[in-house]
């Protein structure tokens, strides 16, 4: 039985105090240690006023599930592990990302294996599982797998893309991508859509009060060669998230999975639109789904597939 560190993670903001780091050159395959998060009613309030959901929280109007966390809340607890590291971004003389090349939170996943408790205290096995390189890129993958009581409910997982040097590249391995989301078919059912306007407000209310980079304030922004302060990742994940627990309920809550790319910017201001389409149901019994977020002009922003047991 894993001794858990009594340390309680912050659940829903960063760190309070910790270091700037570069995403590939500064950790390293292997654990990040065991510690703790609780879910407060205020976080989960939170949670769902950034994602303009309901409160108190319920997967969806039907629910039978009472007194539970949003299931992409994992989102803070996964960045916390990295403890000291409290943010990835350019250090003293690095060179502007406009100039060194592209990076950022690629890719994102989570397995869904039981509810998430409000106001207990949930164990957290962290870990960097793997570090590679695709087309130039370096990646690094790492995240939590969250229990109750020895039980598993939760496993969270984020890759970031870095623009690293050749010499780094040819110490790791060349890595496929993972698989492509599944193609519509004509036999295809088209979920609801989730429209969603990506306020500056909600940018800010995600990132905590008091940051300020390139996600929260238009000169940090302009400085890194984007046109407006950048939205986070996590609001398109969770804004996908939340479509599938509309659609589908309780039965994507407790057994589903949601895997993520990201592969457009969205910018604050930006409206994205969450849609998802049922594929098939596969040999072992699992309800396959492709889902989506599009911005206003129509461009998609983040693709990818999530699953639900039958």
């Amino acid at each position: 039985m894993t001794n858990f560190n009594s340390l309680v993670l912050p659940s829903t903001l960063k760190l309070e105090s910790g270091n700037n780091a570069n995403a590939f050159y500064d950790i390293h395959p292997g654990p990040l240690g065991n510690y703790q998060v609780i879910f407060t009613n205020d976080d989960v309030n939170r949670w769902a006023r950034i994602y303009e959901d309901r409160f108190p929280w319920a997967p969806n109007e039907n629910s039978i599930l009472s007194n539970v966390a949003p299931a992409s809340i994992f989102y803070y607890p996964s960045m916390n592990a990295l403890k000291p590291i409290r943010y990835f971004g350019e250090k003293p003389n690095d060179p502007n990302p406009q100039v060194s090349g592209p990076g950022g939170l690629a890719r994102m996943w989570m397995e869904l294996h039981g509810p998430i408790p409000i106001g207990k205290k949930i164990d957290i096995d962290a870990k960097v599982t793997d570090k590679y390189q695709r087309r130039g890129i370096g990646y690094t993958e790492w995240g939590l797998d969250a229990y109750i009581d020895g039980e598993l409910i939760h496993k969270h997982r984020k890759s970031w893309a870095t623009t690293v040097s050749k010499e780094e590249l040819v110490k790791w391995p060349e890595k496929a991508s993972s698989p492509r989301p599944p193609e519509m078919n004509e036999n295809s059912k088209i979920l609801g859509t989730l429209e969603y306007v990506t306020s500056q407000e909600h940018v800010d209310d995600l990132e905590g009060p008091g940051e300020i980079n390139n996600h929260t304030d238009v000169q940090a922004a302009l400085a890194n060669g984007d046109p407006a302060p950048r939205a986070q990742g996590a609001l398109a994940f969770g804004l996908l998230s939340r479509l599938m627990c509309e659609e589908i309920g309780d039965k994507f809550y407790l057994s589903g999975t949601l895997d993520i790319k990201f592969v457009n910017n969205v910018f604050a201001g930006d409206t994205q639109k969450a849609k998802g389409a049922f594929i098939e149901k596969n040999e072992d019994n699992i309800n396959i789904y492709r889902v989506w977020t599009e911005n206003q002009s129509g461009a998609l922003t983040a693709i990818g597939t999530a699953t639900v047991k039958d």
